[in-house]
């Protein structure tokens, strides 16, 4: 990270590190908040779901790789992986502090993990992490190891049923439902287990957040979205499934263009929150070094409005 963030700056390591120089920590901490953000957007639009690394289910297709000397290309790293077996993917953002990489094999993927973990690689030393289930939207798993026997679910759904609900018109070529009202108890393999014995059933994700209280912890929103490969068994899906009970709770559920959805809802969770945060206009700045100054402080925040900063004091 160090060497990505003195490139970014256009310095030397020797020079970041510096510990004469006053703005040298400022400007680290500026430019450690831009290289994440601007992985954060890459990962983004390359199709990832950031929430996913809050889950603790592991894909053992998917490998993050950390701690690679910076300067190192995505073809390198690809070149390293496919002696293990076909790569369906690698995704490396520009600031190359992090790439992950996704294989089209379970075993080719752990036996990348197993050699190369910890492996001297130039003049570093490799990290390797197994990647969370549904990183890459519209793969989360389908099923779970532990599924639950009584899942609350009405009696599945017969061919026939299934067979004449398709005949329903409708011109829409969506592929996704959204699934609102779900029970905050309801667990991700329980809400896979509720769509996966329905035809074309690809993929079922409940949407979280991660807890507050917990860190680390994910919570439900009371939401989630389910895929299907075509657009008819959708819409079928959708017919059989809408007000069907899961674990008390009565699904409401819709074909969905799932971005607008997510955000109408989460807009939702969030209403009743807005009128405190928009009154709010202090916030508290936390496990500071002692030799910091108020200087230092208000270097940190110097790119907001000059008025930003009416007032500062030590907690």
């Amino acid at each position: 990270m160090i060497s990505s963030v003195a490139h970014k700056l256009g310095v030397s390591k020797a020079d970041l590190l510096d510990p004469t120089s006053s703005s040298a920590a400022v400007k680290q901490a500026h430019a450690e908040t831009h290289v994440i953000q601007e992985s954060k957007t890459y990962f983004n639009n390359n199709g990832i779901d950031i929430t996913a690394f809050t889950r603790t289910d592991r894909d053992d297709r998917i490998l993050l790789i950390k701690n690679f000397p910076f300067g190192t290309k995505a073809d390198e790293l690809r070149k390293l992986l496919g002696d293990f077996g076909e790569l369906r993917r690698l995704l490396m953002p520009p600031a190359g502090t992090i790439a992950i990489a996704e294989f089209q094999a379970a075993p080719a993927a752990r036996a990348a993990f197993a050699s190369l973990s910890y492996r001297r690689f130039k003049d570093g030393v490799l990290f390797l992490e197994k990647g969370p289930c549904g990183l890459f939207n519209g793969t989360a798993a389908a099923t779970s190891a532990a599924v639950p026997t009584d899942t609350g679910v009405d009696a599945k759904p017969s061919a026939g049923d299934l067979k004449a609900s398709t005949t329903t018109p409708n011109t829409d070529d969506v592929t996704t439902l959204f699934i609102r009202n779900l029970s905050f108890s309801t667990t991700p393999a329980a809400f896979s287990t509720a769509f996966s014995a329905l035809p074309g059933f690809l993929w079922a994700r409940v949407k979280t957040k991660t807890d507050p209280k917990k860190p680390g912890r994910a919570l439900s929103m009371g939401f989630g979205f389910v895929g299907f490969d075509t657009p008819a068994r959708a819409r079928a899906a959708l017919e059989v499934m809408d007000g069907k009970n899961l674990d008390g709770h009565r699904l409401a559920v819709k074909i969905t263009h799932r971005g607008a959805d997510q955000e109408k809802e989460s807009g939702k969770n969030a209403a009743g929150k807005k009128q405190m945060e928009e009154n709010k206009t202090k916030i508290v700045i936390k496990n500071l070094p002692f030799e910091v100054t108020k200087a230092d402080v208000r270097s940190l925040f110097g790119y907001l409005p000059p008025s930003f900063l009416t007032h500062l004091s030590p907690g």
